[in-house]
């Protein structure tokens, strides 16, 4: 008889909160795995995208743990499910979002990364909000909200932990420095990214997401 997965608990820094749904950073997803004892995490393509399959990446990720168990999972990028900034990179995106969903399955956590998504405000539009999200269990207490010294957005909450996380992870995904970042920043919502507001943050969240 198959052995019962158990549910992984991601903390809750590695979690962030767009108009009303939750999702994780990708370094929350591989946190969790390492718990889980990952031992390989590998990357096949599958398939190279031309004109013949109009355009489709497919590539395998397998991970496979200390005690044994393997999980394999493929993801898939075409210009239809991508948004237009992704294409040039359909490839990395299909790899991505492959390594993202072996690593949810191994991990037994039901929620998608940010990295992984190919148009936010599809996935956002998607569903009535956290509902849909019911596998993770978050390690610690919710914190009181702040108020931001500065932004723009009429959430004044100081941005949270995992929003940080998620636009230097994003920025990572653009090759931009710190200063370039801090100038989007100031150029955007007139404040460092230390001082955004949870809404300022979100929309430079799903931003970033769109261009990267």
């Amino acid at each position: 008889m198959p052995k019962e997965k158990t549910k992984q608990t991601l903390d809750e820094k590695f979690i962030v909160n767009l108009h009303g749904k939750d999702f994780c950073v990708y370094e929350g997803i591989l946190n969790a795995a390492h718990e889980k004892k990952l031992k390989r995490l590998e990357v096949q393509i599958l398939q190279y995208p031309n004109e013949e399959n109009n355009h489709e990446a497919i590539c395998q990720a397998t991970a496979e743990t200390a005690h044994g168990e393997i999980f394999s999972d493929i993801g898939d990028a075409n210009p239809k499910n991508v948004n237009s900034k992704i294409v040039p990179h359909l490839i990395r995106m299909s790899s991505t979002r492959a390594k993202s969903r072996v690593l949810r399955d191994m991990t037994n956590i039901g929620i998608a990364t940010v990295e992984e998504l190919g148009d936010l405000d599809d996935v956002v539009g998607s569903g009535k909000g956290k509902n849909n999200l019911v596998d993770i269990k978050k390690k610690t207490k919710p914190r009181k909200p702040k108020p931001a010294a500065n932004g723009n957005g009429t959430d004044k909450t100081k941005i949270s932990e995992a929003q940080r996380h998620a636009i230097l992870n994003l920025s990572r995904r653009r090759n931009m420095s710190d200063d370039e970042l801090e100038k989007m920043s100031k150029e955007m919502f007139n404040s460092s990214v230390e001082n955004l507001s949870v809404s300022d943050a979100s929309s430079f969240i799903q931003s970033l997401q769109q261009s990267a």
